[in-house]
């Protein structure tokens, strides 16, 4: 049987091969004219006689006449970068209901939360707020009354409390306004174990900061003490709170009060907070271990007895502030001094704490008193006297202060 033309070639080579001249394969008995369903011949305007000629590696079959005739696979880049991509696009198919399902639980989670956020029954939990703040300001034995005008959530571990006022039980128009406070939990300590809360309370012109940590078990037992405190004041305005204590004052039925009582009613204070005051605690069970500084400044500081009978004039400190250490179960007192125009007032010693709950705090203080011209004059005898101690002399007191806090006296 003759050969046939291949590729239009009558030698039966493919072009570029760098077959012998005399090449001439052998087709099997394979008719070249027959165009059913075999491969179709090569001709040089065919893809593989152009990939041959410019010197593509070609993939053959056998080296039957029917396995040069099969369709050749070029290996170049593009391909390669193709089947790649198709792989690609099958696995990301593959994964996409799963990342699918983890979209649709965290938005359904999401979704839920930010539901119960916003129909969260606050005003249930403002009134149980000033409940228990009522209670137990009443089981101390302090008359006043708590109200908030408005408790909202601040961002999504917090709450803001709106209108906070203090209103003396014995005198209405002792009215403490607080203004704006806000009490937030922060979520990454309880990964470790403890609990962190941090609130402030915010003023026209001043704030407190403060920060309390806890270890978390005993936080939810309530029998320990705060591993870590610390409050922080800015600018903060004492007027409020020293007139509204000052009202409380008048309320007292200490016979030993009786003499100032009516200073009192026409007696303001106050002045602008800056300081800190930080408690270290790494004993949570046992808070007299603890151990801490107290630093407070108070600018702008001012005394008035507001009397046309005693004609005192306003004093205006020019020095005070506060100077505390808390160590082995005690305070000291290393920096107190309050100085004005007319009077001054020094403390050095310490105070015991109580071994137990519920005791008093004994002080062994040694005292500075010094009054002149008005003051002196008209409180010269009064304040000495409700600490039993001797009468000024020159304007000057020097003397030693023991026993409770509460009822301290002069050795």
């Amino acid at each position: 049987m003759s050969t046939s033309n291949v590729n239009g070639h009558g030698n039966g080579k493919l072009p570029g091969s760098g077959e012998d001249e005399g090449f001439e394969p052998d087709l099997g008995g394979f008719d070249p004219n027959h165009r059913g369903s075999e491969a179709p011949l090569l001709n040089a305007e065919t893809p593989l006689a152009a990939a041959t000629s410019a010197g593509a590696t070609v993939a053959t079959g056998p080296t039957s006449a029917l396995g040069l005739l099969k369709r050749p696979t070029l290996l170049d880049d593009r391909d390669t970068g193709s089947s790649w991509d198709e792989n690609e696009t099958r696995k990301s198919k593959r994964t996409n209901p799963v990342v699918r399902a983890f979209v649709f639980i965290g938005l359904g989670l999401a979704s839920f939360f930010f539901f119960l956020y916003l129909t969260f029954p606050y005003g249930v939990i403002k009134e149980v707020v000033v409940s228990t703040i009522s209670d137990t300001l009443r089981k101390s034995g302090i008359p006043v009354r708590v109200s908030i005008g408005s408790l909202r959530p601040y961002w999504f571990t917090g709450l803001q409390l709106k209108d906070v006022q203090v209103t003396n039980a014995a005198d209405a128009n002792a009215n403490l306004k607080l203004g704006e406070a806000t009490v937030r939990l922060n979520l990454l300590p309880l990964l470790i174990g403890r609990a962190t809360v941090t609130a402030r309370l915010t003023q026209a012109a001043g704030r407190l900061d403060a920060e309390i940590v806890m270890p978390l078990v005993g936080a939810i037992q309530g029998h320990q003490s705060p591993s870590l405190a610390r409050v922080d004041f800015k600018a903060f305005a004492l007027d409020p709170l020293i007139n509204h204590a000052l009202a409380v004052a008048r309320g007292s039925k200490d016979p030993a009060m009786v003499l100032v009582l009516p200073l009192l009613a026409k007696t303001t204070a106050g002045g602008a907070l800056s300081g800190s005051l930080v408690l270290d605690n790494p004993d949570t069970a046992h808070f007299g271990r603890a151990k801490g500084t107290v630093t407070l400044d108070v600018k702008n500081a001012f005394l008035h007895i507001d009397d046309s009978t005693l004609k005192m004039p306003k004093q205006n400190f020019s020095d005070a502030r506060i100077g505390l250490k808390f160590e082995n179960n005690a305070i000291v007192v290393n920096d107190t001094k309050f100085k004005a125009e007319d009077i001054g007032v020094g403390l050095d010693g310490k105070i015991t704490l109580p071994e137990l709950p519920g005791n008093s705090a004994t002080a062994e203080l040694d005292l500075a008193l010094s009054m002149h011209g008005e003051i002196e004059k008209n409180l010269g005898f009064i304040i000495p006297n409700m600490m039993r101690c001797k009468p000024l002399a020159n304007g000057e007191l020097k003397a030693k202060l023991s026993g409770p806090v509460a009822q301290m006296r002069c050795d």
